[in-house]
């Protein structure tokens, strides 16, 4: 058999070094880490009813907003794909044009060491947008507080009294 030109060692070691790091890529991204080690990451649920646990604040224009908590007091726990059932007060009605807002953070208060950033991606995938409420998931692993608010407007309604009067909306 003809030996082979001395470049063609040269090129089997390259690429042969070109394998073995991408395998050693591989490895790293494949390889498990404490975000997603067994059991932290299982499905959970919680209901959250804005009218015994939130709070409301005057969003101007006739309009109200209501929040999971005053932005400075504490948010909730978000843990990796948590879904909570927000559930709105009665006569609530949310803004159609405005989706809910959320926010998550590293701490359960915003105080100098927490980081807060609006939510995206996975952090805020919304289901079931109805006129009671709206679901909102935590698609992730990881785990973050989360601080919520829906604008829209309060729908007043009194009830008759013995005088005869009518409803009013």
């Amino acid at each position: 058999m003809p030996e082979r030109p001395g470049w063609w060692r040269s090129v089997a070691v390259v690429g042969l070094a070109a394998t073995g790091v991408l395998l050693v890529a591989v490895e790293v991204v494949l390889a498990p880490t404490e975000g997603c080690s067994p059991h932290n990451c299982d499905p959970s649920s919680s209901t959250f009813d804005l009218a015994t646990q939130g709070t409301s604040f005057d969003a101007g224009n006739g309009q109200v907003q209501w929040a999971s908590s005053a932005w400075d007091g504490t948010w909730m726990d978000y843990p990796g794909n948590r879904t909570i059932t927000v559930v709105y007060p009665p006569g609530f009605v949310p803004d159609p044009a405005q989706a809910p807002t959320v926010w998550v953070s590293t701490g359960l208060t915003q105080d100098a060491g927490a980081t807060a950033t609006s939510a995206a991606g996975s952090l805020d995938q919304f289901s079931y947008l109805t006129a009671t409420g709206f679901q909102l998931n935590n698609g992730t692993c990881a785990d973050y507080s989360v601080w919520f608010s829906v604008t829209g407007t309060m729908k007043v309604t009194t009830t008759a009294d013995a005088g005869g009067d009518a409803s009013h909306e």
